[in-house]
C-alpha cells in the first residue's frame, strides 16, 4: 500500500474555488473524463449542507492491437461529495469501481480558506493506492502513484480554468440583471445544476428566460449519458450504481486479465533491455 499526501493553495477565495468544482468537466485538459453524472443529491436547509454522490466515466488508453477486444473501454469510479458553507469546507472522496480487486485507488480532496489569507483557498489532497498482484504489487502502485501525481497537476490547471469560466459567466450573470432592472423587467433562472455562491445553492446563470420557470424544469438535474449508455435509466442511489457495473462483469474480468498481462510484459522488456 503506497500513501501520499499533496497541498496547493489557490489564489482565490473558497467560494469561487466551491463553485468552479462543479463546472471542471469537460475540459481540454483531461480528454479522457467523458462524463460525471449526478446519482444523488441531497440538501439540509437548516445547516445548508451538500451531499451529493456523482458517477465519473473516464476512458483508457490502449494499444492499437488490444482495442479490437474492447469495443468501449472505459472505467468508473464513484465520487461523494460534502459541502458546508456555514464552516467553509469542502470534502471530496473519490474511489475506483472497476477492477478494484485488482488496484483499489482512493482519493480525498478537501477545500478550507487559507489560515492567513481569506482570499486564499488551501487544498489538501490524499490518495491511497493498494495493489492485489500477486508478486508485483509495489510496482504497480508506484504506476498508479506517478499516474495519480501527474493527474493532480492537471487538476489544479483545470480548476484555475473553472473558477476564471464561473467569474466570466457570473460578470455577465450581474451585468444582465442590472441591464434588467433598469428595464424593470422581470427576471428568473430555470435550473439545470446547481452551484455554491457566498454559501448559497442558487441555480446555474444559464439558460435565463422572461418569463417564471415551468414546473416541469425545476429541480432537474444534469442528463446521464454515461447511465444511457449502459441501457439504464436514472439511478436512485448508490447501489444502482453497483448493479449497473455488475452487469458489464464480462468486461470487467477482461480488464482484470488485461491489466495482469500489461503489467507483467512491461516489466519483462525491462527487465531483458536492463540485460
Amino acid at each position: 500500500m503506497k500513501l501520499k499526501t499533496l497541498t496547493h493553495v489557490f489564489d482565490y477565495e473558497w467560494e469561487d474555488v466551491a463553485s468552479a468544482s462543479w463546472r471542471k468537466y469537460p475540459t481540454a485538459c483531461r480528454p479522457d473524463i467523458l462524463s460525471v453524472d449526478t446519482v444523488s443529491r441531497r440538501f439540509d436547509p437548516e445547516t445548508g449542507k451538500l451531499w451529493t454522490v456523482r458517477l465519473i466515466t473516464t476512458s483508457i488508453s490502449l494499444p492499437g492491437w488490444m482495442k479490437a477486444f474492447f469495443s468501449n473501454p472505459v472505467a468508473y469510479s464513484v465520487e461523494e461529495c460534502e459541502v458546508d458553507p456555514v464552516q467553509r469546507t469542502m470534502l471530496l472522496r473519490t474511489r475506483n469501481i472497476t477492477a478494484a480487486d485488482v488496484t483499489e485507488v482512493e482519493e480525498s480532496c478537501f477545500y478550507t480558506p487559507h489560515a492567513d489569507d481569506e482570499g486564499r483557498t488551501t487544498l489538501q489532497q490524499n490518495v491511497r493506492i493498494t495493489a492485489h498482484v500477486f508478486g508485483l504489487a509495489g510496482r504497480v502502485e508506484a504506476l498508479f502513484l506517478e499516474k495519480f501525481e501527474v493527474n493532480a497537476i492537471k487538476g489544479r490547471e483545470v480548476m484555475v480554468d473553472a473558477v476564471k469560466r464561473v467569474q466570466a459567466e457570473m460578470d455577465d450573470f450581474v451585468a444582465l440583471y442590472r441591464l434588467r432592472m433598469q428595464q424593470d423587467a422581470p427576471f428568473f433562472m430555470v435550473q439545470s445544476d446547481c452551484i455554491v455562491v457566498r454559501g448559497v445553492y442558487p441555480t446555474r446563470p444559464s439558460p435565463l428566460s422572461s418569463g417564471p420557470p415551468q414546473a416541469d424544469q425545476v429541480g432537474r438535474g444534469p442528463p446521464f449519458p454515461a447511465l444511457r449508455r449502459l441501457g439504464a435509466g436514472r439511478p436512485s442511489s448508490l447501489s444502482d450504481v453497483f448493479v449497473i457495473n455488475s452487469k458489464h462483469s464480462t468486461q470487467t474480468v477482461s480488464m482484470r486479465v488485461l491489466v495482469h498481462v500489461l503489467v507483467i510484459a512491461i516489466y519483462c522488456i525491462r527487465f531483458f533491455f536492463c540485460i
